[in-house]
């Protein structure tokens, strides 16, 4: 892009060879910490947390990362009983709601980390009678 006498800039994160001239990026961690807060005071500071993620996303495994990272320092009765993976699309949403459901019904919240992955819960919880469980998605994009 240089030879156009345009520079690259990048939203989300820096490119390996760092030569952006602009870099607009989400700070995951303090993301992480202030979902993890807002969840942990939901659900009384006690609780079953099941996340939604997609790999090999960078973005959504630092997300997951800087939430579960968070919650294990500050609130030891909330526990990850799961992760599951390939939820970031129409259809993975969806299979991802119906697995948490299956999989693990002691869940009492649903994080979701990337653009889908919460649309499933939204159909599917309700569908189950589990209106009890919180559903939160967080990405670079909300």
């Amino acid at each position: 892009m240089s030879g156009c006498g345009t520079d690259p800039a990048e939203w989300d994160r820096r490119a390996e060879n760092n030569i952006s001239a602009l870099c607009y990026s989400t700070d995951f961690k303090a993301a992480g910490a202030m979902i993890a807060e807002k969840v942990a005071t939901m659900l009384g500071g006690k609780g079953n947390v099941v996340i939604a993620t997609q790999q090999p996303d960078a973005g959504q495994k630092e997300r997951e990362l800087a939430f579960s990272d968070y919650i294990a320092a500050n609130y030891p009765d909330i526990k990850i009983i799961g992760v599951l993976n390939d939820c970031d699309s129409p259809s993975g949403t969806v299979a991802c709601a119906e697995n948490a459901i299956s999989t693990y019904p002691e869940m009492n919240a649903y994080i979701s980390t990337g653009q889908y992955q919460a649309v499933g819960p939204v159909s599917v919880f309700p569908a189950a009678g589990r209106d009890d469980i919180i559903a939160v998605s967080y990405t670079h994009l909300t």
